[in-house]
């Protein structure tokens, strides 16, 4: 269906798919091989077309690997949320260059959590089959200014106040003083 050159384009294809049902339905079988072959590639990730990606694939039904893909960026924004919080640089792998491109602790908290809101409507579309313990880390991102943030208290809402309440314990709090002053964690 699409050509080497047609993965350089995903974004834009998938935004087409989208927005065309009757097609998105007669492909889908091609769709998701291209969603999961292009998602492989974690060079791939935190850009626009990964964000575009995950939304086809929310559309034509997540597969075990798309799954996998969407739990592991999850957690490797959670990985690089609490470095920068602990005041340290993450260490990048050569896929993530340009996830490291301009990359400063001070704005790093927004910028991650801008990578998680375009993770949050795929996220959503998993509840149920992603893992609560997944789900919960959306609440380390800021995501209060961004529409799928707010789709993901839906989720929250499902889910035992127990493992929220545990969550938000790890969750840092940007006002906290001993934070603010540097005196903290």
């Amino acid at each position: 269906m699409l050509s080497k050159k047609g993965l350089d384009d995903v974004g834009m294809a998938a935004n087409f798919f989208i927005a065309h049902e009757a097609l998105r339905n007669q492909y889908e079988d091609d769709l998701t091989l291209v969603v999961e072959r292009w998602l492989e590639n974690k060079a791939n990730w935190f850009t626009f077309n990964s964000w575009r990606v995950l939304d086809l694939a929310a559309e034509i039904g997540l597969t075990e690997k798309n799954l996998e893909q969407l739990q592991a960026m999850v957690l490797r924004l959670v990985e690089l949320l609490d470095l920068s919080e602990d005041g340290e640089v993450p260490e990048f792998n050569e896929s993530e260059e340009h996830v490291a491109r301009e990359f400063k602790l001070d704005t790093a908290k927004y910028r991650i959590s801008r990578y998680a809101g375009f993770l949050v409507r795929a996220a959503v579309g998993a509840y149920g089959r992603l893992p609560p313990d997944v789900l919960i880390k959306f609440l380390h991102f800021d995501l209060a200014n961004s529409s799928p943030g707010k789709e993901i208290m839906d989720v929250y809402r499902g889910m035992p106040s127990e493992l929220i309440d545990d969550e938000l314990e790890t969750v840092r709090d940007a006002w906290d003083p001993t934070i603010c002053s540097g005196d903290g964690v």
